[in-house]
């Protein structure tokens, strides 16, 4: 089956992908993953419903398309290789379409995490935390943080890092979402996302997030969630929302135990911000040199994802700074192109010479076009 020129490998599945099914396609002798939105669907057929109701569908799906045209060009923005880049956004027909590029590589399951060494858990945990901390200052909440979302693989020099997947559910953080729009996996639910959901005004932000953050880093160090009491709670925000403490494993050495109990703490005002987790993980690897000013982040216009950008970068592993020349910053470009099978490409990249954020979810950018990059999006996550 060919899908706006990219040919089905397999027949698209729903395992494990909510409101969505997917699967892998070739073109132009490449592999990808495509990924099928159940919704919304575009309607192609006027005569099922009146032409009142179909003027609607159409107008929702036009605010759809615009929103996630912008959602998705920052999630590009902001990655440095370690959030997965949306390459194509289109329509075919009736259903949109994601592709991204297909990770190379063997995930490691959560048993094989845990028996790794402390210290290449730190790195691992430190690596996943730089996704959320790119993430969040584009301004974005993902809001569906689980381990079949942070791809773990192992690099030639035998660390492991992270790479943040499916955005579908997130939002902006400064968005007043409404509650029956929050979605998430039950079993890494922040207690503050299910009150919302259920009615409550309450606003989840980045720290929902580290919550959920906070359980897969127990995970990657034990192999297993916190305990609690499985016969009166199903999941663990049912007991922390009932004022009773999750078990941390006696086996966490005492500092990840002390990071691990302030991301999984009740009120989300008291959970460390991903900033000052990677602080706190760069304290406990052995021979990190620090190369950004205490309590601080490095500045993104000055250090860009690898030497691929331009400008200096900051080697993700050993925290170095590789010195380059060129552009100091750089974005991706997402046609504004939604005919019926035509695609949405987020492949050209273009060099940009100032951005500033006006609103939440949109920006003013002057673009100077740059050559295109050919496979830039595969060497940009061969971290």
């Amino acid at each position: 089956m060919n899908i706006n020129g990219y040919t089905l490998t397999e027949e698209l599945k729903n395992a494990s992908s909510g409101f969505s099914k997917w699967g892998f396609a070739t073109k132009n002798g490449e592999e990808y993953f495509i990924k099928e939105l159940i919704n919304p669907v575009y309607p192609v057929d006027r005569s099922a419903m009146t032409a009142e109701m179909f003027q609607e569908k159409i107008n929702y799906c036009t605010q759809y398309e615009n929103r996630f045209k912008t959602y998705y060009e920052k999630i590009n923005r902001a990655s440095r290789g370690n959030l997965v880049r949306i390459n194509e956004f289109f329509r075919c027909d009736s259903r949109y379409y994601l592709i991204t590029e297909k990770v190379g590589g063997k995930s490691l399951s959560m048993e094989e995490i845990a028996s790794q060494s402390d210290d290449k858990k730190n790195i691992l945990m430190r690596a996943a935390a730089y996704c959320f901390y790119d993430l969040h200052y584009a301004g974005i909440v993902h809001s569906d943080v689980k381990p079949n979302n942070i791809l773990v693989k192992k690099t030639q020099r035998g660390n492991y890092v992270a790479k943040l997947i499916d955005f579908d559910s997130g939002f902006y953080k400064d968005e007043k979402i409404e509650g029956e729009d929050l979605v998430g996996d039950l079993t890494y639910l922040p207690p503050e996302t299910f009150l919302a959901m259920y009615g409550e005004d309450i606003h989840p932000d980045e720290k929902a997030d580290i919550f959920s953050l906070g359980l897969v880093f127990h995970e990657y160090y034990c192999g297993k969630l916190p305990k609690y009491d499985e016969k009166e709670y199903f999941y663990p925000f049912e007991a922390i929302l009932d004022d009773q403490p999750l078990k941390l494993d006696s086996r966490l050495p005492e500092k990840i135990r002390a990071l691990i109990e302030s991301m999984i703490d009740k009120d989300p005002k008291k959970r460390p911000s991903a900033e000052q987790i990677i602080l706190k993980l760069n304290e406990l690897i052995p021979n990190f040199a620090m190369t950004v000013g205490e309590g601080e982040m490095y500045n993104r216009e000055r250090y860009e994802s690898r030497t691929i950008y331009g400008g200096d970068a900051v080697d993700r592993i050993t925290g170095t700074v590789i010195r380059s020349s060129g552009p100091t910053s750089s974005s991706l470009r997402i046609s504004s192109s939604f005919k019926t099978g035509e695609y949405v490409s987020a492949s050209e990249r273009v060099a940009t010479s100032s951005s500033s954020t006006s609103e939440a979810g949109k920006t003013h950018e002057k673009e100077a076009v740059s050559p295109k990059p050919g496979n830039w999006f595969k060497m940009a996550g061969d971290l």
